[in-house]
Formats: structure tokens, sequence, C-alpha cells
């Protein structure tokens, strides 16, 4: 079982190092829990006669024994990533709370990616052609159609693009904006709701909702790194190796060691 959790590991962690350049992305860690161990004894160490005549075996502790160990679960770590300025004025980062919104064949999907485009039709999509959301004054959800050079104050306010209100299903992405024109962003208030579904999106699980954003600090012109510290990933890469390779001999040895019993304990000479 221990095997088993560090290739698990090894798997989170390589696909971190995978991301490392993925806008946005947000790596995983694992939660390994143990199972129930217990103490073992010497059995019979030394004999003992009770006050009532009894012979007792008196045990001497030698340790505690474990039981292995399983990936309880994998959870998604949101810490702020370092924000770049780029110039292009179709990037945009997120400081703090908060996820961009856009709309798929499946539906709305979350993401922090904000590498953004114009397509041919001049709506601002991601790299998949998937439309970007927008909130209108009239807090319904929109596309955002650029007609001029597109601006994005730091709480979202568009300038240079009209909403086009034809989004039909935005999941369970809850509307209440500030009156204006804005690029929607959204907060989730239990963020171990969020599942991810690949290519950077990420979706609610079950009933919880995605409320929109009101304290939006979007910064135009800039992308957010995903926060995998190479350094970081490389050294539990390591160690998770070494942690293999451990349990790996610890069970040669006990294969050698039942091989013996068999074949050479009580062996007639």
């Amino acid at each position: 079982s221990g095997m088993i959790v560090q290739m698990d590991k090894e798997d989170v962690l390589s696909n971190n190092l995978a991301n490392v350049d993925t806008t946005g992305f947000k790596k995983d860690q694992t939660i390994i829990k143990e199972f129930p161990g217990f103490e073992i004894f010497r059995k019979d160490d030394e004999r003992v006669i009770s006050s009532n005549g009894d012979i007792e075996s008196k045990l001497t502790p030698i340790g505690k024994l474990g039981t292995g160990a399983v990936v309880k679960d994998v959870f998604t770590n949101f810490e702020q990533g370092t924000v770049l300025e780029t110039g292009n004025i179709n990037d945009f980062a997120l400081n703090g709370e908060g996820f961009f919104a856009v709309d798929t064949p499946n539906g709305a999907k979350l993401t922090r990616s904000g590498n953004f485009y114009i397509d041919s039709n001049n709506y601002l999509v991601d790299g998949k052609g998937n439309r970007v959301l927008a909130v209108s004054p009239e807090n319904r959800a929109g596309y955002i159609k650029v007609n001029g050079e597109l601006n994005v104050s730091r709480t979202g306010e568009i300038t240079g693009a009209e909403i086009e209100l034809s989004v039909k299903n935005y999941n369970n992405l809850t509307l209440q904006g500030n009156g204006t024109s804005a690029l929607a962003t959204f907060n989730i208030q239990d963020k171990n709701q969020l599942v991810k579904e690949g290519d950077n999106y990420y979706t609610l699980a079950g009933n919880s909702r995605a409320l929109l954003n009101p304290n939006n600090d979007i910064v135009q012109g800039a992308l957010e790194k995903s926060n995998v510290s190479v350094v970081k990933e490389m050294v539990e890469m390591i160690q998770c190796s070494r942690s293999y390779e451990t349990n790996q001999k610890v069970l040669t040895s006990q294969d050698e060691t039942l091989n013996k019993v068999v074949t050479e304990v009580g062996k007639w000479v």
C-alpha cells in the first residue's frame, strides 16, 4: 500500500510539473491517510506466577506496527500565482479571489486563465474558442462583442464593446451586477465543490452556487502564472521516489525471509 500511495502521489506531482507554464493553473496536493496501527509485543518473553498461582506471560513491548496507507484525497491549492504584464489588451489576470466564466458546449465553466482572443466575429473568446461571459446592466449573462478598443477597468467595467444577450444556460452562476456592463467574475464560497475538468476549466459539484464577484481586481494586459514551484515539486518527487524504493526493499526483504522460513527452517541436516 505504501508503494501504491507513492505512485499516486507521483502522478499528481507529474501533472503539476507538466502545467508549470499553464496560465492560471492551480496545483494539486495529496492527503495521505494512515491505516490504524497497533502495539506489538515479544511473546512469552518471561513467565511469572501470579498471586493466585496462575502462570502468566510477561510481554515485552516491541513497538508499533503500521497496517498501510492510502491517498485519502487530492485537493487543489488555490494560492495566488504571480501576475506578469504582457502588454496585450486581450490578456487578463485576477488578483485575489474569483474566476472568469466561459460558455462551452457543456454549459458555463470557470477558469483562472485570462489569455483571451478576439475571433473572426469580434467576440472575446478563450484559447478553445469558447466565448467569455459578461453581465449586462440588467443582470443578464451575455457575450462580449468588441466594437472598438476593448478596455476593462480594475472593477470589471467594459468599454469598447457591447454585451450580446444570447446566453441561455449559465448553470449555477448567480448574477447580481452593479448596473454596468462588466466582465463577469465569480466567487466560490466552498472551493471544495470545484471539480477540475481539464483544459484549465472548473465546474461546480452538486447544488453549489457561484456568486458574481463584487470586489473585482482585474488587471488588463497581464496574465497570472501557475502557482507551481518547480523546485518544490522536484524535491517532493525525489522524496516520493525514495519512499517508493524503501517500501520496495521492505517487501523484498520480507519475501526473502518468508522464503527462508519455508525452505530452510526445520530442515533435516
